[in-house]
């Protein structure tokens, strides 16, 4: 009897460059250059070795990374995004070289199982929650609201749940916010170093209440406020993946399989 094929967990990272597409093609070679200087500075400065994870894709204007089972969550949100929002304004701070130009990122952390390595891809759901992540609305507007920050985190409510909250990282630090689209909904946590996220009030639109949003790819805005903290409602924008990829063990392609793999809610833990 041949039985399916088990999936592995992993800690996923996801990356990508703001207004990347605004800048000239000089720009975006300087860009891509520093971006892959910065996350291996940031990993070797957190005592992580990125030669050593699971998959490395490169997008040009970001990267998605799958990273060994072993991999620390607590080094993960605590040192590295320390390490790298250090990184980012190191670089922003100096204008050097004639292409320079200004880089902020939008970051996703998220663990689960994946099938790394599949025919035509990485596949499972956890793999497409990771790009659904890092595209969503509440991770850009908070970016957008702290014209000062150099780097905004979203991490998922199992990241957040069991990583975070249990000892190996700063719980107050992250404000949960919702992430929706079509049917797929899932709560997350954002956090931009170096700010109060509580204090944000271009997030007190997004709203855990709030009505049925479009299918337009914009979030929906409700002012009310229930609970303790503000919470979000948000289209995302997206859940495909693509580019060649550096495995630990091999070359190849790796692109995730795309369009509405989850036809159903998404909840942590299924």
């Amino acid at each position: 009897m041949t039985h399916p094929p088990m999936p592995t967990s992993h800690a996923m990272i996801a990356v990508d460059i703001e207004k990347y597409s605004e800048r000239n093609d000089q720009q975006q070679l300087h860009l891509q250059e520093t971006l892959v200087r910065v996350l291996d500075a940031a990993a070797a400065d957190a005592g992580l070795d990125r030669s050593t994870w699971a998959e490395r894709q490169p997008q040009g204007d970001g990267e998605f990374s799958w990273l060994p089972p072993h991999a620390h969550l607590g080094v993960l949100v605590g040192g590295f995004v320390r390490e790298l929002d250090g990184q980012l304004g190191l670089y922003n701070r100096r204008h050097a070289g004639a292409f320079w130009t200004r880089m902020r990122l939008r970051m996703a952390v998220h663990f689960g199982p994946v099938h790394l390595g599949a025919p035509n891809g990485v596949a499972g759901r956890h793999a497409v929650q990771q790009a659904r992540l890092l595209d969503s609305a509440p991770v850009r507007r908070a970016l957008d609201a702290c014209p000062a920050a150099d780097l905004a985190l979203i991490v998922s409510d199992r990241v957040y749940d069991d990583y975070i909250r249990q000892g190996l990282g700063e719980p107050h630090a992250y404000r949960p916010v919702h992430v929706r689209v079509k049917e797929h909904s899932c709560t997350a946590y954002l956090h931009v170093p170096g700010h109060d996220v509580d204090e944000l009030g271009a997030l007190n639109l997004f709203d855990d209440e709030g009505p049925d949003l479009p299918e337009t790819g914009h979030a929906g805005a409700n002012l009310d406020r229930s609970g303790d903290r503000p919470r979000a409602s948000t289209i995302v924008y997206g859940d495909q993946i693509g580019g060649p990829s550096h495995r630990a063990s091999s070359g190849g392609t790796v692109n995730v399989v795309g369009g509405d793999q989850n036809n159903r809610l998404w909840h942590e833990g299924q």
